[in-house]
């Protein structure tokens, strides 16, 4: 995985339109990861921290390391 990534946990879910991961983060336990998914077969990826916020250096990094996770890791993961 990206940046040092480990295997998330499933914290919380519902039956058709979400999904929250723990951090894949080990530095960064307070952050999650929420899934949500339209009935367009959208897929929407937000982080989730507690305040304090993280500095903007830390956020930027965030987002590419998700995006990374999402948009490469977890494809190359199931074929597509």
């Amino acid at each position: 995985m990206a940046g040092g990534a480990a295997l998330p946990q499933i914290v919380e879910s519902s039956e058709f339109d979400r999904v929250v991961w723990s951090s894949p983060w080990p530095n960064l336990p307070d952050v999650l990861v929420q899934f949500d998914l339209t009935p367009q077969t959208r897929l929407r990826w937000t982080l989730l921290a507690h305040p304090p916020v993280p500095d903007p250096q830390i956020v930027q990094w965030l987002r590419e390391q998700a995006s990374h996770l999402v948009n490469i890791d977890l494809r190359n993961a199931t074929g597509y």
